[in-house]
């Protein structure tokens, strides 16, 4: 992987896609060759949890702006308990200060769904991200910002995300998974 490919690349890099969806090896492997570290143990895989429970549930439910820590934290907590059911379906990963999480499910015969989490403090390629497409709203305490990469072959649908909680560092200090980016797709098994 080149060192100027973004921090989502490996998700990317499995095109043609592997004709066993279940078989997440070479995803796990695209993520170490990135420098990822792969996480087994279930203290390091819960260690890595927050960032991400707080990128995916504020990026689903589009929480309201934060008026102080204690809302904040309140969220995080919450999102952190709606996250760890699908702890068991995720391959979780972390560099430095940044956590990553892959899944694949198998939506009908043949079409596989696939969505990777980035998330931490501050993730590469947010802002590149922003500088295209930024979309804020007064009610909702998240930024987002979109992406549509062409499809690769087998691809049904793909998307690239960016997502940042607005607040200021005082009242967002319990959220640890300030940026992060989601890329999902969804693609036909060869053959």
């Amino acid at each position: 992987m080149a060192q100027d490919d973004p921090i989502y690349a490996p998700c990317l890099m499995q095109f043609p896609a592997p004709s066993e969806f279940a078989d997440m090896t070479d995803w796990i492997a695209a993520m170490e060759d990135a420098g990822w570290n792969h996480r087994t143990w279930e203290m390091m895989r819960t260690s890595a949890a927050p960032p991400l429970a707080e990128i995916s549930i504020g990026s689903r439910f589009l929480p309201s702006p934060f008026r102080n820590a204690a809302e904040a934290q309140d969220f995080a907590d919450r999102a952190l308990t709606a996250f760890e059911p699908s702890m068991s379906v995720n391959e979780i990963f972390t560099r430095g200060d940044l956590s990553a999480a892959v899944s694949t499910v198998e939506l009908d015969p043949g079409v596989i769904s696939v969505l990777c989490t980035f998330a931490g403090p501050s993730v590469p390629d947010a802002d590149a991200i922003f500088a295209i497409d930024e979309r804020s709203m007064d009610e909702i305490g998240i930024s987002m910002g979109f992406l549509e990469p062409d499809l690769p072959d087998n691809a049904v649908s793909l998307d690239v995300t960016a997502i940042r909680f607005n607040g200021s560092d005082t009242v967002l200090a319990p959220i640890t998974g300030r940026e992060g980016i989601t890329v999902a797709f969804e693609y036909t098994l060869p053959g």
